[in-house]
């Protein structure tokens, strides 16, 4: 009771300085790539003003919702003038500028804002939709190709067989109102799609495709028509090209540049790319079957000076010739356009558009996720000599998820995730950030891991330990789902796993790592080891099993697994995941151990929970914040959250009312992540739009009785998914997950700092305060370091606000390791032969 007392009376003058403006953006990281991954451009334009549209197979642009079409400053910034609202549904091939500055737009899609527009639309200047031109139901297939005449009529090319449902097979000629013009007489078309349409000065039109008839008339591929739509006999194919023409495109000169999938044309060997003369005949300089391309060009675009850009998927994806067609060597690539391969995602390396802007700079559009090594999804500009513009789009940050944030003793910030790259340059799944934001130079992971990273822990010494789905570091194999690493990144080839330790499965990952104040290290997995399939395990400092700790989670179902483990200062292990027994006693999703890896039975949780947990977090009064996809706790609803007491109880002082929903009833709402502040208000991240009723998009600040905390205000909030919430020492909070906004602000995707409450202690707050021995940095995340001037070994002692000892240490040398402590306030007690002192410290 004394003891107690005594605690109380040291602790009651404490204060703790609240900022009052918390919420808002302190550090954004940089934008996703400009398109979403996977995303492809097709097709794109510049304006006369020196804007662009652009447009493909696209969802987003800079994180923010852009469904297939998008106008962009000349600069790369997205126009603003330019609203295309919910836009279209499906995919776009073409477009078309009439010279009023309308915009003709051609594809898959069948609907626009929500009007039907079947395959092609004309839009006004501003995005909305001209309703000047009717095509009625439109086209029954996808249109590939446009082309507008000097008259104002509209040539379209496709795979269609109708158009306002009469026959009108693969070719037509609007009036500009979209009305067919009859006075173009295809009769019964092309018996295949076409693909390039392209328009001559004195008015014909040569055709490309896959097809091989036009009225009744053999011609492979290519052919050239009247103005009027009949086979002008004049342009001499003979048997034509042997695989599709995709582009054409046309030099000064009138020499005719074609690009496609063929190897011949009149059977003569020609590799993708031929130049024609105005009859058909091929010209000198055409590239040979020794010089051709080894994969199909998509398209073709002449510069001012008569140099060919041409791209398509063959070997570097872009190349550039001279007017004569020999290689221009003044265009160097380096390594060109590559697409990562990446889970969940559409691989393929294309290029499908090439365009030139006034200042001579090169606009390349396709399926792709870097150049050069800097990341650049889909749309890139380069410079005239072939290096990429850097001054074209805004600053980049990560290009996919983040899982995992750890902060060393020195500050430095270690990110793990489903990202492969940071600013543009390749991070394979993980990196390290200096304090500003900036790459950590120092820490170098070389080519990185083959796989996610969803958890790291860094050890009192400072080496760090990984885990996630990954078998490789380095390009060197055998790092099953756990590796340790020195401080600059090297692995630490002291750290040796036991035989077999992961084996290869989809399913096999570390989600969680715990250290313990011995060095032992807790994990917790999806799947399990081949030999012994355990979920929960305990390893010695030097990797081997530590037969110390017997846990037996044998289940049959292999996705089933631990996703969260606390120690508590007791040494007791709480576990939670996605199981239901131990050693064949139900146990549904929670356990607690002793500390030896037996269950602690004084822990009952009784029917326990109907789904998954994903979260836990030890408060300073020993009570457990369990968060997860759950809705009930011992057949009680409790959405997503609840606060249990020490003995598995629940804990009704902790009331989430109606708790957490999505707002697509069919999706699952979940907490992913939280943390206690030192004050005891509790964040939390995850998957969610609403909590106790109110909008809430993804994070959230409660009070400790389970209110929301209204003065953390985060306005819309996050668009998607909060994964891993860091606490600073000076109050700002870092947040990873799978969002790409905050606020309907787009300037940070994947990792945010925002401003949270910052907490001091003042200089009466240190109890009969000393120059024997300092501590940094206080408050504390991980480690905390002790200067002392007079001593260099000394006991060490670290009481709760209970007055309860929670951690004891001989011969401590500068630093103790307080990652495992629940956030809060302590007392250190520093004990040394000239006696002893102690100051008060808060774990973050």
């Amino acid at each position: 009771m004394k003891k107690t007392l005594l605690f109380l009376i040291l602790f009651l003058p404490s204060l703790i300085s609240f900022s009052q403006t918390i919420g808002d953006i302190t550090q954004p990281f940089g934008v996703s790539p400009a398109f979403n991954t996977g995303g492809t451009v097709y097709t794109s334009i510049i304006q006369p003003d020196g804007k662009i549209l652009v447009a493909g197979h696209f969802l987003t642009y800079l994180g923010l919702k852009q469904n297939y079409l998008i106008r962009l400053n000349a600069d790369g910034s997205k126009d603003k003038l330019f609203e295309i609202g919910t836009g279209l549904n499906n995919s776009i091939q073409c477009i078309a500028l009439q010279s009023d500055g309308k915009i003709i737009i051609g594809g898959a899609f069948t609907s626009y804002q929500g009007f039907d527009c079947n395959r092609l639309i004309r839009l006004n200047i501003d995005g909305s939709k001209d309703n000047s031109f009717d095509i009625g139901t439109g086209f029954d297939n996808i249109v590939n190709s446009i082309a507008i005449q000097t008259d104002g009529k509209i040539l379209v090319g496709g795979n269609f067989n109708s158009y306002q449902d009469k026959s009108q097979r693969k070719i037509i000629r609007l009036n500009s109102d979209g009305t067919n013009d009859t006075s173009f007489n295809i009769e019964t078309g092309f018996n295949v799609g076409v693909s390039a349409i392209f328009l001559q000065n004195d008015g014909k039109i040569i055709l490309g495709g896959g097809f091989s008839k036009y009225k009744d008339i053999t011609s492979n591929k290519i052919i050239r028509l009247d103005a009027d739509g009949n086979y002008d006999s004049s342009f001499v194919t003979g048997e034509g090209f042997n695989g599709s023409v995709l582009s054409i495109a046309a030099q000064t000169d009138g020499k005719i540049v074609v690009g496609g999938s063929f190897t011949t044309y009149k059977r003569n060997t020609y590799n993708r790319l031929v130049r024609l003369d105005n009859k058909g005949t091929v010209s000198s300089g055409s590239l040979n079957t020794a010089s051709g391309f080894d994969g199909t060009v998509f398209t073709i675009a002449i510069q001012n000076d008569g140099k060919i850009l041409v791209g398509g998927d063959f070997s570097k994806k872009i190349r550039r010739f001279n007017s004569n067609l020999t290689i221009d060597n003044s265009f160097n690539v380096g390594e060109s356009f590559v697409s990562e391969k990446l889970p969940n995602i559409v691989y393929g390396c294309t290029v499908y558009s090439i365009i030139i802007q006034e200042n001579k700079n090169i606009l390349v559009g396709g399926l792709y996720t870097s150049y050069n090594a800097f990341t650049q999804n889909s749309f890139t500009c380069l410079n005239p000599d072939g290096n990429r513009n850097t001054d074209f789009g805004i600053k980049i940050g990560f290009n996919h998820n983040i899982y995992a944030i750890t902060k060393q003793a020195d500050g430095k910030i270690l990110l793990g995730g489903e990202f492969t790259s940071y600013n543009g340059i390749a991070q394979k799944y993980l990196v390290r950030l200096n304090p500003d934001g900036s790459k950590d130079s120092s820490f170098n992971i070389g080519t990185g891991f083959n796989n996610i990273v969803t958890t790291i822990a860094v050890q009192a010494d400072g080496k760090i330990l990984v885990g996630g789905k990954f078998s490789e570091y380095q390009g060197i194999e055998g790092f099953w789902y756990l590796t340790r690493l020195n401080s600059d990144g090297s692995a630490d080839s002291s750290f040796k796993l036991p035989p077999r330790f992961g084996g290869a499965s989809t399913y096999n990952t570390v989600n969680s790592i715990v250290v313990q104040p011995d060095g032992k290290i807790i994990l917790g997995r999806s799947y399990g080891d081949t030999d012994s399939n355990y979920y929960l395990m305990r390893l010695n400092t030097d990797g081997s099993y530590d037969k110390s700790f017997a846990t037996n989670f044998r289940v049959d179902l292999y996705t089933v697994g631990i996703k969260s483990v606390v120690l508590q200062p007791d040494g007791k292990i709480l576990a939670g995941g996605d199981f239901f027994a131990y050693n064949g006693i139900k146990n549904k999703y929670l356990i607690r151990l002793n500390s030896d890896g037996s269950v602690d039975n004084s822990f009952n949780i009784g029917t326990g929970f109907d789904a998954q947990i994903l979260s836990l977090a030890l408060q300073s009064d020993g009570k457990i914040i369990v968060g997860g996809e759950f809705t009930t706790y011992q057949g009680i609803s409790q959405r997503n959250l609840v606060r249990l007491n020490n003995d598995g109880t629940r804990d009704n002082s902790f009331d989430v009312a109606s708790g957490f929903n999505y707002s697509d009833s069919k999706t699952p709402s979940k907490v992913i992540t939280a943390s206690i502040q030192p004050d005891g208000k509790i964040l939390l991240g995850g998957f969610f739009s609403s909590y106790q009723g109110n909008n809430q998009n993804n994070f959230v600040c409660l009070n400790s009785d389970g209110t929301k905390d209204n003065s953390f205000a985060i306005g819309t909030g996050f668009n998607y998914s909060v994964n891993s919430i860091l606490q600073q020492v000076n109050g700002e909070l870092l947040l990873g997950g799978n969002f790409t906004t905050y606020k309907e602000d787009h300037r940070s995707a994947h990792l945010i700092g925002i401003k949270g409450n910052t907490y001091n202690l003042s200089n009466e707050e240190f109890i009969k305060e000393n120059k024997q021995f300092s501590l940094w940095p206080n408050p504390a995340n991980n480690i905390l370091n002790i200067n002392s001037l007079n001593e260099n070994n000394y006991a060490v002692k670290v009481y709760d606000l209970r007055g309860k000892l929670i951690y004891s240490k001989e011969n401590v040398n500068n630093s103790i390791d307080v990652s495992s402590f629940t956030s809060g306030m302590y007392l250190i007690k520093i004990e040394t032969q000239n006696g002893e002192t102690s100051q008060k410290f808060i774990k973050i």
